[in-house]
């Protein structure tokens, strides 16, 4: 199954090493004990995935002028110049508060969570960030690409996996790699 090594025997406990992937931390499956670990370790992996899998909410409004100029003007009102596009549809020009982008860049998993951005009118579309440009001497946001999200579509992304508790596993003190 996912997040267990290659070398691993059902039913087996002797030394068998198995690894949770969203947690990172390699689990030695040699007593009771460490099952009912693993399965503590499981129920908290599972609550995570759950927290970081909510849909962040953006306020927005649309932007009437495109180009470097109305970009600059935008700046300086305290909003950043965003842009929506894909499935099929136009790009929509936006502007969004840089203080709440910058909240939200902040927890760590914006780039990999659905952000829902509701528009001045009432409309809300469903959104996958795709890329946050930073201004390179003060590292603030000044433009962000959000991917429109379908309904039934299939998206790839890619989520990064932090190893931690390395050095206190059993497995790992034993030779196992991941």
């Amino acid at each position: 199954g996912a997040g267990m090594g290659s070398a691993h025997v059902r039913g087996g406990t002797r030394g068998v090493v198995r690894w949770g992937a969203v947690l990172g931390v390699a689990l030695c499956s040699a007593s009771l004990e460490a099952l009912a670990r693993r399965e503590k370790i499981r129920e908290k992996c599972y609550l995570e995935m759950r927290a970081r899998s909510e849909t962040l909410k953006l306020a927005a409004e649309m932007r009437e002028r495109a180009g470097k100029g109305a970009s600059r003007a935008v700046r300086r009102t305290g909003r950043v110049p965003a842009v929506i596009y894909g499935a099929g549809e136009a790009a929509t020009p936006i502007h969004v508060e840089e203080k709440l982008l910058v909240r939200q860049l902040s927890t760590g998993h914006f780039m990999n969570s659905v952000v829902e951005i509701s528009i001045g009118d009432g409309k809300s579309i469903r959104t996958l960030p795709r890329d946050v440009q930073f201004h390179p001497v003060s590292d603030r946001p000044i433009h962000v690409d959000f991917f429109r999200l379908q309904g039934n579509a299939v998206i790839t992304v890619e989520v990064p996996v932090h190893f931690s508790g390395e050095e206190l596993s059993p497995g790992m003190k034993r030779g196992a790699v991941l």
